[in-house]
């Protein structure tokens, strides 16, 4: 039995890995986001075989000026749980950060928490996935003073400047890659002098990152975001620390899940996490 380092996967070992996962969420394909995690983190998404059987996967982003990485999609097999695996591939990752110099910060299941916490993980909170409602109705207009546009307009460097004192590190690898998978998918606003004060990215299911100077901001960028097309009703994860939540539930967002934030090898994590309206996902941030 051996983890690996995942660097280029063929199809066939990424629709392996894809079918584990989904069978052990119970869900749809996840196959994009592990794509995504490899075209950020060289050596960022790991497997453990069993024989010839791959029986556990997980990934993570690092975030080596902030100190800290994100660790996400932890699986293992359905068939061969309760043998270890699942903290044989977390510590397979941990070990990965840790050795970049971060530290370690994922979202954790009612499921996976006791594990880690037999890990060493910490409990930070909580992060809470909403659910669009379906009727949104008339359009929030932009308040004078306030200029909108989208990232592709008004330049990514702009952005990941400001997103980087929010959330604490440097993240533009991964916003550049939002932006070319969701082209046209973003609001940015603003102010009369041209400075930034909130931006946010319409993935092709879920609303995020939202990053934003005040929750107002923040509701009209989610607002306006809410306006694109979709297939099914959106979700958007507000994390620990955030003050967006009411507002998100001013809007008719309704909470359909929470899970536990928990950090190993770092305490409180840098930037200005009450700006954060929303993260990318359970598993980067």
């Amino acid at each position: 039995m051996q983890v690996e380092d995942v660097l280029a996967p063929s199809d066939t070992l990424l629709d392996e890995i894809d079918a584990l996962l989904m069978r052990a969420y119970g869900s749809g394909s996840r196959r994009s986001r592990v794509e995504r995690f490899l075209a950020v983190e060289h050596g960022g998404w790991v497997l453990l075989r069993d024989a010839d059987r791959v029986v556990g996967v997980g990934g993570y982003v690092a975030y080596p000026s902030g100190g800290f990485g994100w660790i996400g999609l932890v699986a293992t097999d359905p068939d061969v749980e309760r043998r270890g695996f699942g903290r044989i591939v977390t510590q397979a990752l941990v070990d990965r950060l840790t050795a970049l110099g971060c530290g370690s910060v994922l979202d954790a299941s009612a499921k996976g928490a006791p594990l880690y916490e037999r890990m060493g993980f910490v409990d930070h909170g909580e992060s809470r996935l909403f659910l669009a409602p379906t009727d949104i109705g008339p359009a929030r207009g932009v308040p004078l003073g306030l200029h909108s546009s989208t990232i592709e307009e008004i330049g990514l460097t702009r952005v990941t400047e400001y997103d980087a004192v929010a959330f604490g590190a440097d993240r533009s690898s991964l916003l550049r890659l939002l932006v070319d998978l969701f082209a046209g998918r973003s609001v940015v606003l603003c102010g009369a002098d041209g400075r930034v004060v909130g931006y946010g990215i319409a993935q092709d299911d879920g609303i995020g990152p939202v990053v934003a100077d005040d929750d107002t901001t923040g509701a009209l960028i989610v607002d306006s975001l809410l306006r694109l097309s979709w297939d099914a009703a959106p979700w958007l994860i507000v994390p620990p620390g955030s003050l967006f939540a009411p507002a998100a539930e001013s809007m008719g967002f309704v909470l359909q899940r929470s899970l536990r934030r928990q950090h190993l090898g770092i305490g409180t994590l840098p930037g200005r996490r009450e700006v954060i309206c929303a993260q990318i996902s359970f598993g980067e941030g």
